[in-house]
């Protein structure tokens, strides 16, 4: 009984990995011409709320983001 469990678990995961992969191709096919910078600004979102940051540490990551925010806009007003 345990194998077939391990082996549902394991064609569970190659089907999520799988998933997942036709979904970042559509993802990028829909943005082709900014999809890297969608990706690098979600990234760059998501650091705001990871657990264990000192709140200078916080606040470093929010002025270089938005520096680069401002330099992105700056230079390309699509951005």
């Amino acid at each position: 009984m345990m194998v077939a469990s391990d082996t549902s678990l394991y064609t569970n995961h190659i089907s999520a990995v799988t998933v997942r992969k036709q979904c970042y191709e559509l993802f990028k096919q829909e943005y082709p011409e900014t999809w890297q910078k969608i990706l690098t600004k979600f990234e760059e979102s998501t650091h705001y709320t990871e657990a264990g940051k000192t709140v200078g540490q916080r606040q470093q990551m929010f002025h270089k983001s938005a520096k680069r925010f401002t330099q992105s806009a700056s230079l390309d007003p699509t951005a």
